[in-house]
């Protein structure tokens, strides 16, 4: 398999935007947990996975993407609602209501080298807290790998955190 495209993937990523917002707003948590799939586009990463091949491997597009405003708003956005679905505040870096999170090490996984390689070092730190916060051994260990996170030419992030 070929990637999808640089159009097609936006579109994905902006359709599951709206569709976490909805799924938030009805409080159906559950949309967030291992039994949907959206995390190839939500979290599109520099690699080919085991579901899709290389359709969503982002690294022929990745300067490209890093320097869209618009597509990384709304992989922030995806992060930022998955966080708060599993009880964690994306922007403070800290819990929030219990935890709801599912123990889905992968899914984590590939949100945190998302914002990582796309460039959004404050969303991966706080990704990275709740890693540590929920004991994630694969994320945490694996993360550091991947060398430090240069921000995105478009600036898109939150705040750092310390």
């Amino acid at each position: 398999m070929a990637f999808i495209g640089t159009d097609r993937l936006k579109t994905a990523t902006a359709a599951q935007n709206a569709s976490f917002r909805a799924s938030l707003d009805a409080g159906r948590f559950a949309d967030f947990g291992p039994s949907v799939h959206f995390d190839w586009w939500a979290f599109p990463i520099d690699r080919a996975s085991r579901g899709h091949g290389d359709r969503y491997d982002i690294s022929s597009v990745l300067d490209a993407l890093r320097a869209d405003g618009h597509f990384l708003r709304d992989v922030l956005g995806n992060a930022g609602m998955l966080m708060s679905a599993w009880g964690w505040d994306l922007e403070s870096a800290r819990p929030v209501d219990g935890s709801l999170y599912p123990r889905y090490g992968v899914r984590l996984w590939k949100c945190g080298l998302s914002l990582h390689i796309l460039g959004m070092p404050g969303a991966f730190a706080s990704v990275r807290a709740f890693a540590i916060h929920h004991r994630e051994s694969r994320t945490i260990d694996e993360w550091p790998s991947q060398g430090d996170c240069t921000p995105n030419a478009a600036g898109v992030d939150v705040m750092p955190h310390s």
